[in-house]
């Protein structure tokens, strides 16, 4: 394990919500504290929620680097945003390893794949694959592609 491998947990603003401080980011929550558990100490959350003004978001996602490993929850109202931040990201930091999940990835994995820039995208529940994800990145095989956490994953189906 890479002492010095940081990651941070990006949630993106939503300008289609009236009040998007209302709900935390309990997904980036949980993550961030199964990581710490497993002795990843070096991951922080970067919440966007409530930025409304273009410019300030602008800002904010120039703020998200330095990290070697990203996790950004993502919904249908702020998708766009999220491949902006990934688009900086990997402007910024090619070698960075970028994980997208949430609701809208684990809907439409493959458009969300084939679209958004991330190295991989988490379908379902996201706690243990996310740190599969980071093992693979400390130990260089880098986990791509559409990665199935617990949770029924065939949502049509239902």
């Amino acid at each position: 394990m890479s002492s010095s491998m940081r990651a941070v947990l990006v949630n993106p603003p939503s300008n289609c919500v009236n009040d998007d401080r209302v709900e935390p980011p309990l997904g980036l929550l949980y993550i961030a504290a199964n990581l710490r558990e497993m002795s990843y100490r070096n991951v922080s959350i970067c919440d966007m929620s409530g930025v409304k003004s273009e410019s300030e978001i602008k800002k904010k996602i120039r703020n998200v680097q330095g990290a070697d490993v990203y996790g950004i929850s993502c919904l249908c109202t702020n998708y766009l945003y999220a491949k902006e931040i990934i688009r900086h990201i990997k402007s910024t930091n090619r070698m960075s390893y970028v994980v997208i999940g949430g609701p809208n990835p684990s809907g439409t994995p493959e458009f969300t794949y084939n679209d958004s820039g991330a190295d991989a995208v988490v379908v379902g529940e996201g706690e243990d694959i996310f740190k599969d994800c980071i093992d693979s990145f400390v130990d260089g095989s880098r986990l791509t592609g559409i990665q199935n956490g617990v949770g029924r994953t065939d949502i049509d189906s239902y």
